[in-house]
């Protein structure tokens, strides 16, 4: 039984987990106290060396949502050679009482040999739903509600300079609600409907030169990680899950990086329509909105050009393709989905590192969004 897992998940999330308090104020120039300044743009907190940035969005089934995304950059040992450690926090509130909070840090310290990262999060917010597999069509989306909570625990132990090594744990809970009547989710044929509680522990394995965080201009960054599923109230979803991230980041000159990535994930067992692999993610297929394209493998590549003319502002061109198949052989070349976009960087030294605040057009087949955010995409 898998469910043996929840005794070291506990024990990991109590370890990792740190507590961040992030202080926000507005607006234009305004102080709020003897010390403490806050502007609008450059978007920033002075005092507290908070980088944040607004967010908006919009959509029928949504309503009008406003919200913000902040990040904290700070070290815990004096050697800048280490990585920095971040506190993130981003919430979402929208005209139709639907909202979105989500918390996150991550520690560096003995010089950057001990690893830890905790998240949580809760998302209402509407989703959509297009129907399973890479031929998924525009005119199938529906809408769901889905009462999302998710954390994440993870430690690790550097061996060396640039491997590090630990385990990795999850509770995932979703309770599908306001489902639309008489499409696929309200007919009960999607797996995962009755799949309310999720449990998993993994482990993570990081190779990473990068040279910065943030902003990285030469080096590699490649994770491999696997972790175990299980439903807890039932045994009748438990599937495997496999990810390989692989990030390389070119010098052209000092103005001007490559960066490119590989990503692959695929899941094997009984799995619930909201734990598939998604064509439609931030970090590697980001033209595409949440859940695009659901299925059990997902392979997705992408380069971007970045040029970076002056201090402050930067530009990026990007280009990409991604599918999903239900297996390496279901793999299909009419369903490779490209995307191309391009970007505009704000950046702002913190404490070592240079930390952009970007917004970035992408256009995607039957796919456009305008997407504002901290840190690069990947």
């Amino acid at each position: 039984m898998r469910t043996l897992i929840l005794v070291p998940l506990l024990l990991i999330m109590l370890l990792a987990t740190t507590p961040v308090v992030a202080q926000l104020s507005l607006p234009d120039s305004v102080n709020v106290t003897q010390d403490v300044t806050v502007k609008v743009w450059p978007p920033k907190v002075a005092t507290y060396g908070i980088v944040w940035v607004p967010n908006a969005t919009y959509g029928s089934a949504t309503g009008l949502g406003l919200g913000a995304e902040t990040v904290k950059v700070f070290r815990l040992d004096p050697d800048q050679r280490s990585f920095s450690s971040t506190a993130k926090f981003k919430f979402m509130g929208t005209t139709k009482g639907q909202w979105r909070a989500e918390l996150g840090g991550d520690l560096y310290w003995n010089k950057g040999k001990n690893y830890a990262q905790a998240y949580v999060g809760f998302d209402d917010l509407a989703r959509p739903f297009y129907g399973l597999g890479p031929a998924a069509d525009s005119w199938a989306k529906e809408y769901y509600r889905p009462n999302e909570f998710l954390s994440i625990a993870e430690l690790a132990y550097k061996f060396g300079k640039i491997l590090s090594l630990g385990p990795r744990g999850e509770l995932h809970h979703q309770d599908v609600d306001n489902v639309e009547e008489d499409g696929l989710l309200d007919f009960g044929i999607v797996p995962g409907l009755d799949a309310d509680q999720l449990a998993g522990l993994g482990v993570a394995l990081v190779y990473d030169t990068r040279d910065n965080r943030y902003y990285a201009g030469h080096g590699q960054y490649i994770q491999a990680r696997w972790m175990a599923m299980t439903q807890l109230n039932s045994d009748r979803y438990e599937f495997d899950e496999y990810v390989v991230d692989a990030r390389s980041y070119f010098d052209l000159n000092k103005e001007h990086i490559l960066a490119g990535q590989v990503f692959f994930q695929q899941v094997d067992g009984t799995v619930p329509f909201w734990r598939l692999a998604s064509l439609g993610h931030e970090n590697h297929s980001w033209a595409y909105g949440r859940d695009r394209y659901l299925d059990k493998m997902l392979i997705a590549t992408q380069a971007q050009w970045r040029w970076r003319p002056f201090e402050r502002w930067g530009f990026a061109a990007s280009a990409g393709l991604a599918t999903v198949a239900h297996d390496i052989q279901a793999v299909v070349a009419k369903y490779w989905r490209p995307s191309v976009g391009v970007s505009v960087r704000y950046f702002v030294a913190r404490d070592g590192e240079l930390v952009p605040i970007r917004l970035d057009f992408g256009v995607g087949y039957q796919s456009v969004r305008l997407v504002a955010g901290i840190g690069e995409l990947f």
